[in-house]
């Protein structure tokens, strides 16, 4: 019995030795795989685009890249991601930004014009790059949309790899910003300024109602007027913790990271919430935040404006402009859909912008 034991044990352990080998020797090693393992060193990929052009990244030396693996689970995702990119495409190429994705999908067959996608698409057919980049490249049901920020050098600077595509579009808004340095505020002329925000005021096209005139006071106590923010874009936010204090923070946060981009574009922001002053006090107090918040606790935002409001829908923003008419209104229960919206909207019509 003993004897029988014993080789039953050898037997195990001489299967699982072979195991180990076999995957040490694997060129591929997805399950030790992963995106983060790569940051910092320089890729070099050569993959063809949909009409069998070769492209490859070390060509664009000299050029910052984003390298976007287009994944998920559902063709319907994956053309929502595409839509995004390609409407951020322009931004991305004004400052200075290549923009390619990768898929190991022919995406183009689901979108009725290919001119859609105005950036280079790579096809990887056999998963090469997807199984060496991508951790669940293996995987049938891997959803993470792994993206890659490179410098002029081709090295990864940054990893993005969600699973969310408002989360992904947030962070690589983030990440361009910051790359440009945009976050920085720069001394402009005033003037300049208040020509180009009356000469948008005056030729937008967009639809516009005139905003209710809020008073509330700030976390200090100090009453605020919104018609004391005449001659200025704002941004007036409303958040509520409806559905706890994680994601509710996080879009106070994700307004905290944009601060300095939305100055430099002349966007103040009034971010009110559901709370009493002496709670916002100490909030304000160890937060960091950059901007003051406006106590609204008995919800005067939401009633003011007359918005469908509901409690499933705890972030609601209305953009102001500069003669105090309303421009459009934000309302969602994710903080980062929210701010994905926000920020796509300010870039595509260049709310601000000079």
């Amino acid at each position: 019995m003993k004897r029988l034991f014993f080789l039953c044990g050898l037997v195990v352990w001489s299967g699982i030795m072979w195991c180990s080998n076999l995957r040490s020797n694997s060129p591929c090693e997805p399950l030790r795989t992963t995106p983060y393992s790569h940051l910092g060193t320089a890729i070099d990929i050569k993959l063809p685009d949909k009409n069998g052009i070769m492209h490859n990244l070390a060509s664009y030396r000299g050029t910052p890249c984003i390298v976007c693996f287009i994944k998920g689970n559902l063709v319907s995702e994956r053309c929502i991601l595409l839509s995004y990119l390609s409407r951020l495409h322009p931004w991305f190429q004004q400052k200075g930004i290549q923009l390619f994705g990768i898929s190991t999908e022919p995406i183009e067959t689901c979108i009725e014009d290919n001119a859609l996608i105005p950036f280079p698409l790579l096809f990887d057919h056999k998963q090469i790059v997807s199984k060496k980049y991508c951790t669940d490249a293996y995987s049938p049901f891997g959803s993470a949309f792994t993206t890659f920020i490179l410098d002029k050098n081709s090295a990864i600077t940054r990893v993005l790899n969600m699973a969310s595509i408002e989360e992904l579009v947030a962070q690589l808004m983030i990440s361009v910003l910051e790359l440009n340095g945009d976050l920085t505020t720069q001394d402009t002329d005033k003037d300049e300024v208040q020509r180009e925000l009356n000469k948008q005021t005056a030729d937008s096209s967009m639809e516009r109602s005139i905003t209710p005139d809020i008073e509330l006071f700030d976390s200090n106590g100090n009453l605020v007027r919104l018609s004391d923010y005449r001659d200025t874009w704002v941004l007036l936010s409303f958040a509520d913790n409806i559905r706890g204090t994680r994601e509710y923070e996080r879009f106070l946060y994700r307004l905290n990271e944009i601060y300095k981009w939305l100055q430099q574009h002349n966007i103040t922001i009034l971010c009110a919430c559901a709370q009493p002053v002496e709670e916002l006090a100490r909030f304000q107090k160890h937060s960091g935040l950059q901007y003051y918040l406006l106590s609204d606790d008995k919800r005067i935002i939401p009633e003011r404006f007359e918005e469908p409001w509901c409690f499933y829908n705890e972030f609601l923003s209305y953009l102001i402009d500069p003669t105090g008419n309303k421009v459009t209104s934000f309302i969602s229960a994710s903080a980062d859909l929210h701010f994905a919206q926000l920020c796509h909207y300010i870039i595509i019509h260049e709310i601000g912008a000079h």
